[in-house]
């Protein structure tokens, strides 16, 4: 879910049984075409998704147990490096409230 309250909470409750999601679905119910494939699911540690609707990029996110709690990793590799600069502005916020979300469920809140 972004800060908008988009989410697609049936890719969160089952995400090992699927290899694709479509779409990303809006609070209002409605329907954004916005294709992932799942490459590789190790839970508890890693996970690599190929996001094929543009912006094309694979991101890769890791979890390891660190003396602090959960050091987290995000590596997101565009296809496009020209692209991706001229998106920088809206990725790294994006981005942040992923991992401000994701910091919050590993401590339980």
């Amino acid at each position: 879910m972004n800060e908008k309250g988009d989410a697609d909470a049936r890719a969160r409750e089952d995400l090992a049984a699927r290899e694709r999601i479509r779409y990303l679905h809006g609070p209002d119910g409605s329907r954004h075409p916005n294709e992932s494939v799942f490459l590789e699911l190790d839970r508890p540690s890693k996970l690599v998704i190929r996001h094929v609707s543009p912006p094309r990029f694979v991101l890769t996110v890791t979890l390891a147990a660190h003396e602090a709690g959960t050091a987290i990793t995000w590596a997101q590799e565009f296809e496009d490096s020209a692209g991706a600069a001229r998106i920088r502005h809206i990725v790294e916020p994006a981005n942040e409230q992923n991992l401000d979300r994701l910091r919050s469920v590993l401590a339980g809140g």
